[in-house]
């Protein structure tokens, strides 16, 4: 470990930021929980299902932009922090300054300093609909327009349903004692933490291949508006008579997350 992560680590300006990131995480999977539950009662949603529509969905609320000021500002600490461990390689043991691990934490910070602009916009009112990126027919028609597109948008989409697949184990078989002070919890609510981590993993997983199924049917029948973006892909299960249990389930998952998130707010070892 050098000086350098090891001095940043103990530093409490960087605790705290973190702190506060990891906590404006789950309060958006809070969100993303109520808003696939939405579409498990009612067929719908009353937003796009993915991060940006969860900040429409705080932003249409009475307070909303005082709110969505908050968490914009959590966003970007979260944000930081996953920068800062892209640039540094956190004080951690020495396996995780692997290159790829860095890289994943900058792709990390990206998306959430993305959010933080998204919500900053929402909040001056510069902006309302969704995005284009929540919608993912625009450029999955452009890569199918390219030589071989439909041979690229499938790798992309086996792509994304292996990293789903990842994503669940990641979830359930993680040793979260590196992460987390759990010693200072009793044994039962360990096991909480972990079994919210896992059940959360699995939900975050199934999300991911399920697009990733999808792009990968818009591929083969080199059709871009078979790809679904998240809450489509969901709205398309309430079609089958199991299709709500999965979706209550990936809201119950989401939420679980959103309270390991919390924990790990709480618990963050540094």
């Amino acid at each position: 470990m050098s000086s350098t992560t090891a001095s940043l680590g103990g530093r409490p300006w960087f605790r705290s930021v973190a702190r506060i990131g990891i906590g404006a995480r789950g309060a958006i999977y809070v969100l993303l929980a109520y808003l696939a539950l939405d579409i498990a009662l009612h067929g719908g949603s009353p937003s796009q299902t993915d991060a940006q529509g969860a900040l429409q969905e705080v932003v249409r609320q009475p307070g909303g932009p005082v709110l969505l000021s908050v968490l914009a500002g959590g966003l970007a600490a979260y944000g930081l922090w996953r920068l800062l461990q892209a640039v540094t390689g956190q004080p951690s043991p020495p396996e995780s300054h692997a290159v790829g691990k860095r890289l994943a934490w900058l792709a990390i910070a990206v998306v959430y300093v993305g959010l933080c602009a998204r919500a900053v916009e929402l909040v001056a009112g510069r902006s309302s609909g969704a995005s284009v990126s929540s919608n993912p027919r625009p450029w999955a028609a452009m890569v199918l327009g390219w030589p071989g597109g439909a041979e690229i948008l499938g790798v992309l989409a086996v792509g994304l349903m292996a990293g789903g697949l990842g994503l669940a184990i990641w979830g359930f078989f993680h040793d979260y004692d590196k992460d987390l002070h759990l010693e200072r919890l009793t044994a039962g609510w360990r096991a909480t933490v972990r079994a919210f981590a896992g059940i959360g993993g699995l939900a975050r997983g199934f999300l991911l291949a399920l697009v990733g199924g999808y792009l990968l049917n818009a591929a083969l029948l080199s059709s871009a508006s078979h790809a679904k973006s998240v809450d489509s892909s969901l709205q398309a299960l309430t079609h089958h008579f199991y299709g709500a249990v999965l979706i209550g389930f990936v809201a119950a998952g989401l939420l679980c997350f959103a309270i390991y998130s919390f924990a790990d707010a709480r618990l963050r070892s540094f």
